[in-house]
C-alpha cells in the first residue's frame, strides 16, 4: 500500500509540474535590420547640435547585415541619441500573459574618432527600450568601457529586467522620468536605443559609430487561460483527482 500511495503521490507532482512547465515564453530576435520594419523615436540631445544618421548596413554586421548608426555628440560632453521601435515585437499581456522579467541581448560594435593622444574611458551602452501608450522607457544595459578607436563587436546583454529597471525617457526633451511601463497593462513594442556622449575636457565635437546586430529578447510571463489551454487545465483536474484519491486511501 505505501508503494501505491507513493506512486500516486509522485503521479500527481508530475502532472502539476507538467501543467506549470506551460508558462509563456516569448522570444524576439533579429539578425537583418529590415528598416521597414522599425519606427524611429525622435532624436534626443542634452544640448542644441549634434546630428544622428541612420542605415541598414549590407556588410558590417556580425555577420551579414547589421543597423549602422552615425553620431556627432556636441563638444563639451554633451550627448545625443535615438531609439528604434521593432514594430513586430508586439507583446499584449491581456492575451498573452503579465510579462515576470525580460532578458536582452545585442551585438554591438562601437567607433570613435578619438584623439590617440587624449586618455579617456568611453562608456558603451547601449538602451533597451520599451514603447506603450505612446511614452518609451529606457533601461540600461552596460558594455566593457574602451578607449577609443574601434572594440570590434561585442555582446551587450542583461537578464531579468523588471517593470522597475525602466525609466520613462522624453526623447524630445531629453528627461528621464520615475515612471515604470505596466507589464501587465496595455500592449508593448520592443527594441533599443543608441545614446553617445561628448567629453567635457574636449570642446570639439565627437563623431560615432555604431554597428548593431542579433539582437534578442526573451520575454517570460505567467501563463494566461485561455481556450488553447485545455490540456493544461485537464492536466490540474486530473492531479487534483489523483490528490484526493491519495488521501482517502490514506485515511481508510
Amino acid at each position: 500500500m505505501k508503494t501505491t500511495k507513493a506512486t500516486l503521490a509522485g503521479l500527481a507532482i508530475a502532472l502539476l509540474a507538467s501543467a506549470a512547465a506551460h508558462a509563456n515564453t516569448i522570444v524576439f530576435s533579429d539578425d537583418t535590420f529590415n528598416l521597414s520594419q522599425y519606427s524611429e523615436t525622435p532624436i534626443a540631445r542634452s544640448a542644441p547640435g549634434g546630428s544622428v544618421s541612420y542605415s541598414q548596413c549590407p556588410t558590417c554586421g556580425n555577420p551579414g547585415s547589421a543597423l549602422q548608426v552615425n553620431s556627432t555628440a556636441p563638444g563639451g560632453g554633451d550627448a545625443i541619441g535615438m531609439g528604434f521601435i521593432n514594430n513586430s515585437f508586439s507583446y499584449d499581456p491581456a492575451t498573452r500573459g503579465s510579462i515576470t522579467s525580460i532578458n536582452f541581448a545585442i551585438d554591438k560594435n562601437y567607433m570613435t574618432q578619438w584623439p590617440v593622444s587624449l586618455s579617456h574611458h568611453f562608456s558603451n551602452a547601449v538602451l533597451a527600450l520599451i514603447e506603450q501608450n505612446g511614452s518609451y522607457f529606457i533601461a540600461p544595459v552596460q558594455g566593457p568601457h574602451f578607449n577609443g578607436g574601434t572594440t570590434g563587436y561585442k555582446t551587450l546583454s542583461v537578464s531579468g529586467l523588471l517593470a522597475t529597471s525602466f525609466s520613462e525617457i522624453d526623447f524630445a526633451t531629453n528627461k528621464v522620468l520615475p515612471v515604470h511601463p505596466n507589464f501587465s497593462g496595455a500592449d508593448m513594442l520592443f527594441g533599443f536605443a543608441s545614446y553617445d556622449h561628448g567629453n567635457k575636457s574636449f570642446p570639439n565635437d565627437l563623431s560615432f559609430v555604431s554597428d548593431f546586430d542579433n539582437l534578442n529578447l526573451t520575454i517570460s510571463a505567467q501563463a494566461k487561460a485561455t481556450p488553447d489551454s485545455a490540456n493544461t487545465a485537464a492536466l490540474l483536474g486530473l492531479a487534483v483527482g489523483v490528490l484526493s484519491l491519495v488521501r482517502r486511501r490514506t485515511a481508510v
